[in-house]
Order: structure tokens, then C-alpha cells, then sequence
């Protein structure tokens, strides 16, 4: 008996179901949702449920925000490299229309401290809002130790630093 794997849109709707082959694996579902879907339609972390299901893996969705584009495209390499489906942006007014439009998108949201013309903390104060079970937290340049005085509720982690850290770290 075949398998599939369906693919569904934010309001339920099926937009793809393909066949699982035995010697699958997360590089041909990623093809998949590329090529067959619209990847900003797709209900991304139920897909990836899936997906983690048949290959055995715990892949995540994560949403990067940083103003320096360069390190945006070096962390979101990294994650990529270890099989996350991976968003990032340093655009704020693009970040909240996603947010809005798919709130629950992500896993994991991880943003830079030091953004123009708001501060990460605030800014996941707002997605907090929107978002419900996922996890953040804010990136740093800064010392670490001056950013506790500030009462921040939330995980900051030190740059430079790999998304696989910060998710040990979120899961321990």
C-alpha cells in the first residue's frame, strides 16, 4: 500500500499530495514543497510534523531577523545545512506581514537585539501577540551581561552563534 504526504494550506485546504517512496529523504521533501508548492502558503510546520514523521528527524521551521545581512546569510546557511527550513528577513515591515498573515508558521523566531528602529525585545513582545507555541529568542553582539540589567525575559544568546546551539540550549 502507498503512502503520501499531503501538503495543506493555512485554512485546511490540500495544495499537493505526493507519493512517499521508501528511499526518501528530507532533501526530496524539500524539493517538493519548493517545486510544487507556495512555500509562503504552505502550512510549513504541519508539513514538517510530517516530514519528521517519515524520516525519523526533528527538522524545524525558523524565522531569522537581522540587520546585517551578511551574518542573516551565514546563520541561515548553517541551519539549512542541518535540514531546518529556514525564512530570514532584516526587512521589519515584510516580518510583520508574514507574522500576521501566518502566525503560527514558525518554531523557533530568532532576532538580533540591536535592529533599526526597535529593539528585538520589543519586537518579540509583539509577535507575542500573534504567535503562540513557538519559541524566541534575541541575538546579541553585545555582552551578554549588559543586557541583563535590562529585565529581558527571554533567552539572549552571544553572537556569533549556530541555530543547532540555540535549540540544545531552548530544549534542555
Amino acid at each position: 500500500m502507498e503512502s503520501y504526504i499531503t501538503f495543506y494550506n493555512y485554512r485546511g485546504k490540500e495544495v499537493h499530495k505526493e507519493v512517499i517512496l521508501e528511499n526518501m529523504d528530507y532533501s526530496d521533501f524539500k524539493k517538493i514543497l519548493q517545486d510544487k508548492t507556495d512555500i509562503y502558503t504552505v502550512d510549513i510546520k504541519r508539513a514538517l510534523y510530517d516530514i519528521n514523521k517519515f524520516t525519523k528527524q526533528q527538522f524545524k521551521s525558523i524565522l531569522l531577523i537581522d540587520d546585517d545581512v551578511n551574518f542573516l546569510e551565514t546563520m541561515a546557511q548553517d541551519a539549512e545545512a542541518d535540514g531546518h527550513y529556514v525564512e530570514s528577513y532584516s526587512n521589519l515591515d515584510l516580518i510583520f506581514s508574514m507574522i500576521k498573515r501566518n502566525p503560527d508558521r514558525y518554531d523557533l523566531i530568532v532576532v538580533d537585539y540591536n535592529m533599526p528602529n526597535l529593539r528585538g525585545d520589543s519586537l518579540i513582545n509583539v509577535f507575542n501577540d500573534f504567535v503562540t507555541d513557538c519559541k524566541m529568542a534575541i541575538l546579541t553582539g553585545e555582552n551578554r551581561e549588559n543586557l541583563q540589567g535590562l529585565g529581558l525575559k527571554m533567552h539572549v544568546f552571544q553572537k556569533p552563534c549556530f541555530v543547532k546551539d540555540i535549540l540544545k540550549r531552548l530544549n534542555s
